[in-house]
């Protein structure tokens, strides 16, 4: 699944595994060599495929293969309710879920992820931990991606590090490639897509402070009025920047926007 010098220099670096990684990755089994009708992923084999590469790589990475329907208690004691979800735990034993299939962009992300894991350290900057520690209830935070986007990469990696450091943070890092209806249920057109308990949200690219005081704000309350339509989500305000000079501005995208 993963050509050779690829996996060659995923070797090296997985020299650098501190601990083992657990990956509990959760699909719909055959029956013998038969798909079973109802119970099709189109994307499982390959993402199998490329997990179990991984896993002959470093005996450190512990790999799982569920069935979500055998193994539905084990589903739910990790909050997986979709497949193809990855799962994954490392020194500290908090869990992060990669739902879909890390590729392209995103491979890089899940590779770095499987590191930071094993290391038990985010290296997250002194800022963002005092705002991570903040916290006195616990948030979800839902990052929407796609595998070729530019810009989803650093956000799902930020929110991936806030799991791994935070009991307080449950992160879903959900590919809507595969899950379409949930960039559709939410009525932003767009990623990388941050949602906090599902309720309110920031689009585009925070820097990982902004982000978690984006975090912090909505899970405590500050200054974000109620929603009364579950299905829909409320644009959070960025935090706020010191005053730019007169003249244009730029988009990471290279759109010119008046100020």
């Amino acid at each position: 699944m993963i050509p050779v010098a690829e996996l060659n220099r995923i070797r090296a670096r997985f020299s650098q595994l501190k601990s083992r990684v657990r990956i509990d990755f959760f699909t719909f089994l055959k029956q013998g060599e038969l798909a079973v009708a109802g119970r099709e992923c189109a994307h499982c084999d390959d993402i199998q495929a490329m997990l179990e590469d991984l896993a002959a790589v470093s005996t450190r990475i512990a790999l799982t293969i569920h069935d979500v329907e055998a193994d539905i208690e084990i589903a739910h004691k990790l909050d997986v309710d979709k497949i193809p979800a990855i799962v994954i735990r490392g020194q500290t034993n908090r869990a992060v879920r990669y739902f879909g299939s890390p590729s392209q962009r995103q491979f890089a992300v899940f590779i770095e992820t499987l590191l930071t894991a094993s290391a038990g350290a985010t290296e997250l900057k002194a800022e963002t931990l005092r705002l991570l520690r903040k916290l006195r209830t616990d948030v979800s935070v839902r990052v929407l991606v796609t595998p070729t986007c530019t810009f989803s990469p650093a956000m799902a990696f930020n929110a991936l590090r806030f799991g791994l450091q935070s009991t307080r943070v449950k992160v879903d890092v959900i590919d809507v490639t595969q899950f379409p209806a949930v960039l559709q249920r939410v009525g932003v057109p767009a990623v990388p897509l941050t949602i906090v308990n599902d309720t309110y949200a920031t689009p585009g690219v925070l820097g990982e402070s902004d982000m978690a005081q984006a975090i912090l704000q909505a899970a405590e309350g500050e200054d974000v009025s109620v929603v009364s339509r579950p299905k829909t989500v409320t644009l959070l305000a960025r935090p706020q920047r010191q005053q730019q000079p007169p003249g244009p501005r730029r988009t990471p995208g290279g759109l010119i926007l008046p100020r």
